[in-house]
């Protein structure tokens, strides 16, 4: 039968019913379709941009079937050249692809299709569900947080950013005594070196940046959702009942919201119920989410800037935010001022400076008694107590070189040298 529209999700399944007929390719053509044990048929998993077919080969083990639901001319660049790029760069959380130009024949069309290994496990948010409130929790979460940062760290040494990285698209696989396997699935948005198809979509919101907009396609694409996801990860681990922030599959703790708001309640819940660990990981999250998006590109970076040892700095940018505290006088070289939320005091020290500067004893910013007191905010530009720079933070104006006004001292001694020499002078005139 002549189709002149693009197959929809009965017609795929319709298809899948005599795969001897419609598929192409002749590992499909001899496959048997996972059934759906409730409505009969073939079973169909739809998405946002895909339908996907379970076939079980003749020679065993599975494949997935995907057939977009349009038109993307740009998928086969995609995938074709991803397939071989992972030949030559593989990744164990990344599976193998195969791009079908000419996958389904229905009537006079033909048809693309996706061939990919089929992954099982469940999304990461159904796993964490699941296995939350069970004994060893605590434990099994520490080593799904290290088996995503190892993906993150083999994804980021070849160069390739998924695009869209979030719960849905994670699948977890727990193999009893075995360590827990990682998969990504959904590569419609991936980049790697070379690629010559464009990113175009703009991934989940509940993970990126609010100014994701602002970067290029490129290897740093994921770091802030990866960040998001492995902060989200230790944060379970040591505190589970942060579960209650969670709400939709496709999500872990955050939502969009929170994203753009430090003082939203997971926040809070998050800095004050877990280790320092997760703390310090928090903080510069939440002050990276405030700049820009490039601060960081990778998982690996962020997590060096956030040890106690990191410097929280890129581009002279200091992670300040903190939760509301009485403001005392800062005494330690760790702490910022001013802190966080409020405005700066006028005479404060600008908000991206540490507490003393580095090098500088506190001692030599103690501010200057009330009387007459200037800071620099106060002068005008070019104008210092001696016509130069401005003083630094805290110090009162510089005079001039010798004891202030030591030049006055003078005055006295010539007054008395005069009135001397004045009576001597008269005494003369008298005697003559």
């Amino acid at each position: 039968m002549p189709v002149k529209t693009w197959p929809d999700a009965s017609m795929f399944q319709a298809c899948a019913q005599r795969p001897d007929r419609f598929f192409l390719d002749p590992e499909l053509r001899s496959a048997t379709f996972e059934p759906d044990r409730k409505h009969g048929g073939a079973q169909v998993w739809s998405g946002a941009r895909a339908k996907v077919l379970r076939a079980n080969r003749a020679t065993g083990g599975s494949v997935a079937v995907r057939l977009s639901n349009k038109e993307d001319l740009a998928a086969s660049v995609r995938y074709g050249e991803l397939d071989r790029y992972l030949a030559g760069n593989p990744v164990s959380t990344m599976v193998r692809t195969k791009w079908l130009a000419q996958g389904l024949r229905i009537g006079d069309g033909t048809f693309p299709l996706l061939k990919m290994e089929w992954v099982p496990g469940r999304t990461l948010a159904s796993h964490l569900s699941d296995r939350l409130h069970k004994p060893g929790a605590g434990a099994e979460l520490a080593a799904l947080a290290t088996a995503w940062r190892e993906s993150c760290r083999a994804l980021a040494k070849v160069g390739i950013s998924h695009g869209d990285v979030h719960s849905g698209n994670t699948l977890v696989r727990a193999n009893g005594q075995r360590s827990i396997e990682l998969r990504l699935v959904d590569y419609d948005n991936v980049w790697f070196p070379g690629l010559q198809a464009p990113v175009k979509e703009a991934g989940h919101p509940a993970f990126q940046h609010p100014r994701r907009s602002e970067l290029t396609a490129g290897p740093g694409l994921d770091a802030v959702p990866n960040t998001l996801t492995y902060l989200s990860l230790i944060a379970l681990a040591d505190d589970p009942a942060l579960w209650r922030f969670h709400d939709g599959d496709d999500r872990l703790l955050f939502e969009k919201a929170d994203l753009t708001d430090p003082s939203r309640a997971v926040w809070q819940a998050v800095r004050t119920g877990t280790g320092s660990a997760v703390t310090g990981l928090a903080e510069l999250t939440v002050d990276w989410l405030q700049g820009p998006p490039g601060r960081f590109e990778s998982l690996e970076q962020a997590l060096a800037a956030a040890q106690p040892n990191g410097s929280h700095r890129t581009g002279g940018r200091l992670n300040t935010w903190r939760s509301p505290a009485p403001r005392t006088s800062p005494t330690a070289a760790s702490r910022t001022w001013p802190p966080r939320p409020g405005p700066a005091p006028a005479t404060s020290p600008s908000p991206q400076l540490t507490w003393p500067p580095a090098g500088r004893p506190a001692a030599a910013f103690a501010p200057a008694p009330a009387s007459g007191r200037q800071t620099w905010q106060g002068l005008k530009k070019g104008q210092g107590a001696a016509g130069g720079a401005p003083p630094r933070l805290g110090q009162p104006p510089a005079t001039r070189s010798g004891r202030p006004g030591q030049e006055r001292d003078h005055i006295p001694a010539i007054v008395v040298v005069a009135v001397l020499v004045a009576i001597l002078v008269i005494a003369l005139m008298v005697n003559t």
